[in-house]
Order: structure tokens, then sequence, then C-alpha cells
């Protein structure tokens, strides 16, 4: 009843059915989820008692035992007692919980004290990294060598996720045999979990970055009515303290996850580029004769160097094909609801840049396509250096043959730095979009009428629309 939880002037209070349904299933629900999860990101040589999901059921159980102790305040002193008595030991378990318990390792690494202390760390390790802080501290004091590394975890070792992608690629392989053969569906069928969750992280970082202006615009609102003394219209001082709360908690949650969706994306790029590299390498070794006469050396190395970036770059903007649209039409919906139909004019500066950054793009894949064909001649002209180093040596031809090898390299040189030219402009026209938006929004509503005032409110939340350029930028060049 929102009469007794929110449109109330008092604490807000909770029915009894809401506390015994969704308080009591909410967590059982997030403890299954994060169990899946927890599964799916075993470790086959750690053996503990607990998994990272269970502070997550905890922390969600505190919360909702918090909203029952205060609930039956006026209702039953035995209920009341029995929850006071219980919600310190739910605390005491939340605490423990972030801690690690102590793990049984099972490896066949022979240096097993130079194992990654990633797998024996607690829940809050992994939230905030610290488990990270050894080798920074380390590198600190003095350069890091080999030995100074971590052993890496089992399920992050090459053999054992390149077996898991030649269950998929193997039978693909035999099939297609005498035809073309797409290496895309045993990407997608080995690495289809971390995708997903993966996608469901970055839904959740917009969401949270999503509701930031509207919790902005209500807390303005709240403060605004407290500050004025003469109205009668403020809002209960317990909702100031939600959407304090909301507000931090976002930001919070929003940095968080997005740092983890980050990580993971490196991580699965990684393994996917090792999957495919060994995939071409294992194919480049059978050979025919005749097939090394049509790929040559340098054809091999571009379709490692080159073309391998084009593969990592269609994942990383694949939640980019679905998320760009719902997050832009959401964030001019917000723009709406506080400017108005000055809000075209915003629209109208995305509209323009489409094009422009478009046709930058396409350029720039263009000349991107072109530059193998320079780095193809260079390695070219290096093999046949090296195959035919006596004859060199022999009549002298070092130099003629190094002005031939630098040649290559100057125009590949040239090349590579128009495309970087395009790249910075291309990014710079996106970084200042969204500025442009927001100054062409603001302009058109002051002038669309001497009514319209460019409050707190509108000035705030619509500097914080979610509709910047981190969602579209080209990242060409972090690839290349």
């Amino acid at each position: 009843d929102l009469s007794q939880t929110w449109i109330t002037d008092s604490f807000p209070e909770f029915g009894l059915s809401i506390e015994e349904t969704a308080l009591v299933w909410m967590p059982s629900l997030i403890l299954f989820v994060t169990s899946l999860y927890e599964w799916h990101n075993r470790s086959p040589e750690v053996i503990t008692s607990r998994g990272s999901s269970h502070p997550t059921t905890w922390t969600l159980l505190s919360i909702t035992k918090i909203i029952s102790t205060i609930a039956p305040l006026e209702s039953n002193i035995n209920v009341f007692t029995f929850t006071t008595i219980s919600f310190p030991i739910i605390i005491t378990q939340l605490l423990l919980s972030c801690f690690a318990d102590s793990t049984q390792v099972l490896t066949t690494v022979a240096d097993e004290e130079n194992s990654s202390p990633e797998n024996q760390s607690s829940f809050l390790s992994r939230l905030t990294f610290s488990w990270f802080t050894p080798m920074i501290m380390n590198g600190y004091r003095k350069p890091l060598t080999t030995e100074d590394m971590w052993s890496l975890s089992t399920q992050n070792r090459t053999n054992v996720f390149i077996k898991q992608f030649n269950k998929h690629w193997k039978p693909i392989q035999q099939n297609s045999a005498k035809h073309a053969i797409n290496i895309f569906p045993a990407i997608l069928k080995t690495y289809w979990p971390t995708l997903l969750i993966n996608a469901c992280i970055l839904l959740a970082v917009i969401s949270l970055t999503l509701t930031q202006p509207l919790i902005l615009d209500r807390l303005i609102t709240f403060i605004t009515s407290q500050t004025n003394m003469s109205s009668d219209t403020g809002e209960p001082i317990c909702r100031g303290y939600v959407y304090a709360g909301a507000m931090f908690a976002s930001l919070v949650l929003a940095s968080v996850l997005n740092i983890h969706y980050k990580s993971r994306q490196d991580l699965l790029f990684m393994k996917i580029k090792t999957c495919v590299t060994s995939a071409l390498y294992e194919k480049s070794l059978r050979l025919s004769s005749a097939g090394r006469q049509d790929f040559s050396t340098g054809d091999i190395i571009n379709l490692i160097t080159a073309d391998m970036n084009h593969l990592i770059e269609f994942f990383y903007f694949l939640n980019n094909l679905w998320l760009s649209p719902v997050t832009i039409i959401v964030a001019t919906c917000l723009l709406w609801a506080q400017l108005g139909a000055a809000t075209l004019a915003g629209v109208a500066i995305m509209v323009l840049v489409v094009p422009i950054n478009s046709y930058l793009m396409t350029r720039e894949h263009q000349l991107w396509a072109k530059l193998p064909e320079y780095k193809d001649k260079r390695v070219s002209a290096i093999t046949e250096i090296i195959n035919h180093i006596k004859v060199l040596k022999l009549y002298g031809w070092e130099p003629a043959f190094l002005t031939r090898v630098f040649g290559h390299r100057a125009r590949e040189c040239q090349l590579l730095n128009v495309v970087m030219v395009m790249s910075a402009i291309s990014s710079s026209i996106v970084t200042a979009a969204q500025y442009m938006v927001s100054l062409c929004s603001f302009m058109a509503f002051l002038y669309l009428s001497d009514e319209n005032i460019l409050d707190v409110n509108k000035a705030g939340t619509d500097n914080n629309d979610p509709s910047d350029g981190h969602l579209y930028s080209n990242r060409n060049a972090e690839f290349q």
C-alpha cells in the first residue's frame, strides 16, 4: 500500500504480505542466480566451501531484516524480540562471508607457491581488485620480471580454453571440408554464456546510468521544497535519505559494474584471439605446396594481426547494436520531459553527427584495408632478404634491398598516420557531440519562450544525461 510506504508523512511501513513474500524470496532468488554464476566460473583447481555469491545474498538478507525489524515495532513484542536477536547474527554472517575460506588448491603447476592470489581471494577482494595490490607494490619497488608473474588459473590457461573451443570447431571443420568455413558459430557456442553475462552487466550499468538524472531531479526538488519554508508541499524527510542513498548507490554500483564489465571483456577478447590464432597456425602448418603459393607469410601475419583486430572489434561493439538505440531513445525522452520541444535541437545535432562520423569511419576502414597490402610487401621483402642473404652479401646488394624495405615501411607509416588523424577527428566529433546536444537544447529552450527558465533541475539533470558518446565512440585505434 503506497499510503503506508511512500505517500505518508511518518516513517514508511511495509505490509505483512511484503514482509512474508518479497522480503523472504528475493534473497533466495538472488542466491539461486548467483550460485549459477559461481558454478559457471568455478575453478577446477580450487576446492572451497563457499562461493563469491554468498555475500550478495547476505547483504540483501540484511537489508530485508532491517525492514522486518522496524515493521513490528507496534505489532507483536515476541516477533520484534526474535527479529532483533536474529539481526546481529545475520550481520555477523555478512561480515564473515566477505573473507575467504581456507582453500585446497589442486594444480599440476610445479611452482605452487607462485599461484595467483585471485583463486583464494575473498568477495571484497575480487570486488575491489585488491588481490592485485601485491603485484603493484612489487612493481613499484623494482622492475617486474617473468619470475614475478603469477601462474594462471586453470580456466585461463591456453590448453584449457582452446580444448573447449576445439570441441565446437573441429566438427564444423570436418563437415565443411570442401566449403567455406565460418568461425563465428564455434566462437559463439564456446563463449555464449560469457557474452550473455557481459551483456547483462552492461545492461545493468546503462540502467543505473539512466536512473541517475531522475534521482538527481527528485533530490534537487526535495532540497528546494525543504529550503522553501513557506511552502506546504515539502516531502517527508525520510524521502531525502532515500534519494541521497539511491544517488550514491547508483553511482558506486554503476562504476563497480563497469570496471568488472571491462575486465571480463578484455579477458574474453584475449581468449577469442588466442583460439583463432591457434586455428590459423594449425592451418598454416597443414598447407600444401599449392596453398603456400596462394598464401605467403605476409598474408598469414596479416590474418593474425590486422584481420584479427576486426574480429575482436565486432565482439566489442556487439552489445552496442541493441543498447545504443535504446539508450538514445530513453535519453531523448528524459530530455523531452525537462525541455519539451527544445529537445529537437539536440536530436538534430545527433542526426547531423551520424553521417559525418559514418563517412569518417568508412574512409578509415578503407585505409585500414589498404594497410595490409603495404605490410605484406614489406614482410615479403624481408623474407626474400633472409632467404637469399648469401647472394646479397656476395654481390653487396644490402643497401639496395634496405632502401626497398624502408620505402615500403615509409608508405606504411604515412598511411597509418592518415588513419590515426581521421580516428582522432572522429573521436573528437563524438566527444564534442554530447556537449553540443546539451548546449543547443538549452539555447533552443531559452529562445522558444520568455517564460522558460533554465533552473537547477533542468541544467543539473540534463548535464548528467546518459546520452554521452561512450557507447558510440570509435575505438579502432585501441585495437590497431
